[in-house]
């Protein structure tokens, strides 16, 4: 229940938490960027803390602006972080993303207090206005640590300012400024005499909010309560709004400016709430061993009384029906990373499917994930078995009226959650798929839901059938990101009806939006007009296509072909070394998706012949496969690593659309000429995208793979890229794009004397060894490295190797732009290409 309270006669005795300055602090140590202290960042001295401290020790920071992220890890406890005054000593950084890992200052450790310091965020403070550029999650502090004070501190963002997550917090004589939930997270905190400072002109989409509270229960202690302080700023504001089911604010003696919006607390939309009067409460395991069993037994039929099943966390392996006998369930699990109900199931009907909601009316679900665990390669053996059938891998089938899902999971790989019929409400969700991942002829709203798509498909397939009918499907404030191209929906009726408003889209929906279920998407019609198809020869392993192997398509082609040919490979795992002569230019490969149309092989020679796919022609184009060398995948029984190409690239003009590249050493040998990877995913540990290529990599998912390397092993490398000569035009241009993975990698090492590798606007969230990059025995003069405008854990470049380069002149960024550094007029003469 959200609870949203403003106390204005009432009395509240709070034990006041007072800090004595003078007298506990034991021991003192200085921090002046100027050098005249004992370290000039505060990150330096809060390291020379010793690990499972006990006595107060205080860190003076004299007046300055010291432009570094700062983390205090839970061993360092008893510190004391002391300013000159909040105006001159401010600690700043400009991160974003993952609002747990973007801040500023991060807090772990128990017993800490803070005065007269300012932290500050500065990824948004450059936002003047609503001008095209999204807020995003940019906190000024992390405070993830119990007995916590901060004493006349400032605390400066738009969105998340304020990350209070645990503990029991004082902040006291404070200001806090910001517009989108700049005070948020699940603390047990007092704010006392603080100014809250709304920005609200400086988003210029309608109302902001001011708090945002995380309580898990009606046990939970905590909450925020504010007392004698004053709220002022611009525009509109609400002063909260729930980010979980109990949420608890009490504004307390608190002088408001007419900023605040008079239903505030309310932002016009369902919340969860939980009935006043649950009549009966079990629990899995504990009362029952299964959940299935815990809905048969421990619910009673025809009943309208409430029923909590409480799950503890844990995977569950089994598939639960609740038909129409059975309605008035909660069904609340610990959090949808920590409480997973799994299956594997699919069926030219629906069979079976981790959740199934049968007719089942007043149903509520909170923090659990439901997860149908068939893969591509499983599917589509079944689709091969049954002549092409449209297979299902459900994870959740919703039929019912009165229906809620709260902070819950949805994972398959296709019609992963089936909103059949009834009305339904998504709430703060994780919805992932690949094909028709939403589909149904519900009447529901999806607010403020992460839909992750994991290849180029459809994200929904709406059944609406009539202009009377009123289903349909509203998306409202959702995020879309993942692996594209992908349409945002496809008819699955003849009066589909679905709408997406103030939502967030990665770059990865098709330009044209949307498609009717009735048109295939790789109809000549999808190319460019310019581009014209001769021939179109398919490829099946079930045996329904022209050939059963890709390269038995290959060799019919004619040798000095000048014309398009497409190959269009139907789902499957196709184990095959595949060849592209030299001779044969102006081949299109077309998959059905990266993560169903998989090319696959485990050869382990040289470099230049274990590669499972080889292109030495100009003029290619791939798109929606998957190329995947074996050998080192698993290391069992720990042989030595090997190189084991993915794929080797020769030929020039050659381009690659949603494809992925899965190896370990080598996956991805990029050899030489000009080549263009967008949205592709790419996986390997050692040197695994190497060679002498001039390539340009857009919005790219890399990862690193750390948990094959042998035991014992240090980190590997990204990058190997050998560039020989100043004159020489090759190197490699990641341009936005995520890395992640397991380990500590560098981003490259040296292959050839005047290598190159730039990384602008690149998320790393990964642990980078803190040089960055090895020279490999390689001159350090002739070397170009250059990380620009990256961000994530992984994008801290104090430490990295001095030849390396953070930031590049208005020349350069031509020089390393897609048009200039790969000369892209050719894209446009291609098939398969998207913008």
């Amino acid at each position: 229940m959200a609870f949203f309270l403003c106390l204005r006669a009432s009395k509240l005795n709070h034990r006041q938490v007072i800090y004595n300055h003078q007298n506990d602090a034991q021991s003192v140590i200085v921090v002046d960027k100027s050098g005249h202290g004992n370290f000039s960042t505060v990150q330096e001295a809060i390291d020379s803390v010793p690990e499972n401290n006990t006595r107060w020790i205080r860190i003076r920071i004299n007046p300055g602006i010291y432009s570094e992220k700062v983390i205090v890890p839970k061993e360092k406890q008893f510190i004391f972080l002391e300013g000159k005054s909040r105006r001159t000593t401010i600690i700043q950084w400009r991160d974003t993303g993952n609002s747990k890992n973007s801040s500023s200052f991060i807090l772990h450790a128990d017993n800490f207090a803070a005065s007269y310091i300012t932290f500050k965020n500065t990824y948004n403070i450059l936002i003047p206005s609503n001008n095209g550029t999204r807020m995003r999650w940019a906190p000024a502090i992390l405070v993830d640590a119990d007995k916590v004070s901060f004493y006349k501190c400032g605390f400066s963002s738009l969105q998340d300012t304020v990350t209070d997550d645990r503990g029991r917090h004082l902040y006291k004589n404070c200001f806090i400024q910001g517009a989108v939930d700049f005070i948020w997270g699940g603390g047990q905190s007092v704010f006392q005499t603080c100014v809250i400072n709304v920005l609200g002109t400086a988003i210029g989409l309608g109302p902001g909010f001011i708090t945002a509270r995380a309580r898990g229960s009606l046990e939970d202690p905590s909450g925020f309560v504010f007392k004698f302080g004053q709220v002022i700023g611009t525009g509109q504001t609400y002063l909260g709004r729930p980010y979980t089911s109990f949420s608890r604010v009490i504004f307390y003696r608190t002088n408001f400016s007419p900023i605040i919006v008079p239903e505030s607390g309310h932002h016009g939309t369902r919340v969860l709430t939980y009935p006043a009067s649950i009549a009966k409460q079990i629990s899995v395991p504990g009362d029952y061993g299964k959940i299935q069993d815990a809905i048969d037994q421990g619910v009673p039929s025809f009943s309208n009384q409430w029923t909590l099943i409480k799950l503890a966390s844990g995977v569950y392996t089994e598939t639960i029906l609740i038909n129409g006998i059975k309605s008035n369930i909660i069904l609340e699990g610990g959090g949808k990373d920590n409480t997973i109900l799994t299956w594997k199931s699919s069926g030219l009907q629906l069979r079976e499917a981790p959740l199934m909601l049968k007719g089942a009316n007043n149903f509520i679900a909170k923090g659990i994930t439901f997860k149908n665990t068939l893969n591509h390669e499983e599917l589509a053996h079944l689709q091969d078995k049954d002549n092409g059938g449209a297979y299902r891998a459900v994870a959740a089938m919703v039929h019912g009226e009165h229906i809620s899902f709260y902070e819950c999971g949805f994972v398959s790989v296709q019609d992963t959650l089936w909103d059949k019929e009834g009305h339904h409400l998504f709430k703060s969700c994780y919805i992932e798929g690949h094909v028709d991942f939403i589909f149904g002829d519900g009447t529901s709203v999806y607010e403020d839901c992460k839909l992750n798509s994991i290849g180029s498909g459809y994200i929904t397939a709406q059944k609406r059938e009539s202009p009377q009918a009123e289903s349909g499907f509203v998306f409202k404030s959702a995020e879309l990101y993942g692996v594209g191209p992908t349409y945002l929906g496809r008819a699955y009726g003849p009066y589909s009806r679905v709408l997406f408003y103030q939502s967030k889209f990665a770059n990865i929906v098709r330009p044209e939006g949307w498609d009717s279920i009735g048109e295939d998407p790789s109809d000549e019609k999808y190319f460019p007009s310019q581009v014209s198809i001769a021939k179109t020869i398919t490829v099946a392993s079930s045996g329904q296509a022209n050939f059963r192997k890709i390269q038995d398509a290959i060799d019919v082609i004619p040798s000095g072909n000048n014309e398009w040919i497409r190959i269009k490979v139907s789902p499957g795992v196709y184990f095959e070394k595949v060849n592209i002569p030299i001779e044969k230019p102006y081949i299109f490969l077309e998959g059905h998706g990266a993560e169903a149309t998989i090319i696959k092989w485990g050869d382990h020679s040289e470099t230049n012949q274990s590669a499972t796919f080889t292109s030495s022609a100009d003029n290619f184009v791939a798109k929606d496969i998957s190329f995947q060398n074996s050998y080192n995948m698993p290391l069992y029984p720990t042989p030595p690593i090997k190189p084991a190409a993915a794929a080797t690239i020769y030929g020039d003009k050659s381009a690659f659309y949603s494809c992925g590249f899965v190896g370990l050493q080598d996956t991805l040998w990029d050899v030489s000429g000009r080549h263009y990877f967008s949205h592709c995913y790419i996986e390997g540990a050692v040197d695994f995208i190497c060679g002498d290529g001039q390539s340009f990599y857009e919005n790219c998912h890399i990862k690193v793979n750390g948990r094959l390397l042998p035991s014992g092993a240090w980190g590997g490398y990204i990058t190997a890229q050998k560039r020989s000569s100043p004159s020489d035009h090759s190197g490699f241009v990641f341009h936005g794009g995520l890395v992640v993975g397991s380990g500590k990698f560098f981003l490259g090492r040296a292959w050839g004397p005047y290598s190159r590798v730039i990384f602008q606007g690149t998320r790393f969230d990964i642990d980078v060894m803190p040089e960055g990059w090895d020279a490999w025995r390689q001159p350090v003069g002739n070397l170009v490295y250059v990380e620009q405008g990256c961000s994530g854990k992984g994008s801290d470049v104090r430490k990295r190797v001095e030849w390396s380069k953070h930031s590049l002149n208005e020349s350069e960024m031509q020089l390393y732009s897609r048009a200039y550094f790969i000369q892209d007029t050719w894209l446009a003469t291609q098939p398969g290409r998207y913008d």
